[in-house]
């Protein structure tokens, strides 16, 4: 049957039937219409949200972090993904109370779900200028698959800590052959950040009890050249930073996403007038070390644009990596390029644009795969002051081609004095489904707001 549904509120809906002979019965909240949830509110403002699917109970997680005044918070909530409902309270994934300070902040989320030990990981950001000790820190938690904190893992776990500096969001990536997850986040101690890593394993015990342990840690990516000092050279560090890593069981490699950005001598802007985009292939095993395999120095490198901000997926044989292309208003575009793990290599001859009007810019994209592959993007159409949130969803044919034009879903539409942005995206293993979650602020909107939205 057909229902139209315009102007109709989400939610839960009773629903008449009438048959043909006249006679009708009221079925109770038995129409759900999906929209627009809050994931975050009564807080002064929210981060960016990240998503996971866990097929075993058709749900979404969300995890987002929030301000109440004093301190950020990461938190989580279940929605599912049958009726968009949530499923459970939203649950505080940090305490805050590592050091008994109400100062520290706990920010820039990123949720994996890993079916073969049943848990979601998230890890986040911790910094805390106020601190006896280390001031900069990222920490992981294990999450039960009803979106609870693991009772066995009372503790959050550390993965990296420095007494100064400042940490980026970290990325994960699950590897299942080696029950490992691969954590990546950039480091900035001295103006020249580098990307950081930290492999942990996750194991379960003959209760079912998560067992983690840091498999190893170091630098990942840093990089110099050298650079005219008067009669001879000089070597200088280059910046790296703005990871992202998906991981590929065919090939059985990690591919890590990056900002790259050229320094000579404090020079600024750098002498290549923009920052660019690159990649690096890792084997999987991380027991002695990153063992790096390839490197696509040219995903981005387009000389007077600024290319950052990459997100990385995998899917149907193929890595895809999405960045922001910051050209002049109007022509600020997310770029897209397929990328195969087997030749690693970039297929085709340029990157696609998701552009849908081709005068409207497009950024901060967020990428999954469930054979096809999905980019959700801010848009910002400059002239009205609005913004909106779009997905672009591309087909992948023979040899990993994209498909020419994607089909386009506004998944946030424009509203007066408001401004949505950070999107995140995930899919569901069956249905073509995905959710999409946001930030939405301004006075046309709930300043707190972190919304979620489900989506074919």
């Amino acid at each position: 049957m057909d229902l139209a549904l315009a102007d109709v509120p989400a939610g839960d809906h009773d629903l008449r039937v009438t048959n043909p002979d006249g006679g009708s019965g009221m079925a109770p909240a038995a129409a759900t219409v999906l929209g627009l949830r809050t994931l975050a509110s009564g807080v002064v403002s929210s981060g960016r949200p990240s998503l996971a699917y866990n097929a075993e109970d058709d749900e979404y997680l969300a995890a987002y972090s929030v301000h109440d005044g004093t301190q950020w918070d990461v938190r989580a909530r279940r929605f599912s993904a049958w009726t968009g409902k949530p499923a459970g309270n939203e649950v505080s994934v940090t305490s805050g109370a590592s050091d008994g300070s109400s100062t520290e902040d706990q920010t820039a989320p990123c949720v994996v779900y890993s079916p073969e030990i049943d848990r979601y990981f998230v890890a986040y950001a911790w910094k805390d200028a106020s601190a006896s000790g280390d001031k900069a820190k990222v920490r992981s938690q294990l999450l039960k698959r009803d979106g609870t904190v693991d009772t066995e893992q009372a503790y959050a776990l550390t993965v990296f800590t420095a007494g100064s500096g400042t940490v980026g969001g970290p990325r994960v990536a699950w590897n299942a052959p080696r029950q490992e997850w691969l954590v990546v986040w950039a480091f900035d101690a001295s103006l020249v950040p580098d990307i950081r890593y930290a492999s942990v394993n996750t194991g379960l015990d003959g209760l079912g009890n998560p067992i983690q342990g840091i498999v190893g840690s170091g630098v990942l990516v840093a990089t110099t050249h050298d650079a005219p000092a008067g009669t001879g050279t000089i070597t200088i560090s280059d910046k790296e930073y703005e990871p992202d890593v998906a991981w590929s069981s065919a090939s059985g490699e990690f591919l890590v996403s990056y900002t790259f950005d050229e320094v000579e001598g404090g020079e600024s802007p750098p002498p290549d007038s923009g920052t660019d985009v690159r990649a690096k292939f890792f084997s999987g095993d991380f027991g002695s070390g990153p063992s790096e395999e390839g490197s696509l120095s040219t995903l981005g490198n387009v000389s007077g644009k600024d290319e950052r901000r990459s997100r990385v997926a995998h899917g149907g044989g193929y890595f895809l990596v999405a960045w922001d292309y910051a050209g002049a208003a109007g022509d600020r575009d997310v770029r897209v390029w397929v990328v195969n793990p087997d030749s690693r290599a970039k297929v085709g001859g340029s990157p696609a644009t998701v552009d849908r009007t081709g005068t409207d810019d497009t950024a901060e994209p967020a990428v999954a795969s469930n054979g096809d592959f999905l980019i959700a993007c801010a848009v910002s159409p400059g002239s009205s002051g609005a913004s909106a949130v779009l997905a672009a969803r591309y087909t992948v044919t023979g040899g990993g081609v994209l498909s020419a034009s994607p089909s386009y879903r506004t998944l946030a539409a424009a509203t007066a004095n408001a401004a949505f942005a950070l999107p995140d995206v995930a899919f569901r293993t069956s249905g073509g489904e995905y959710a999409g979650a946001w930030t939405a602020t301004g006075s046309g909107k709930d300043p707190a707001d972190a919304e979620i939205r489900i989506a074919k």
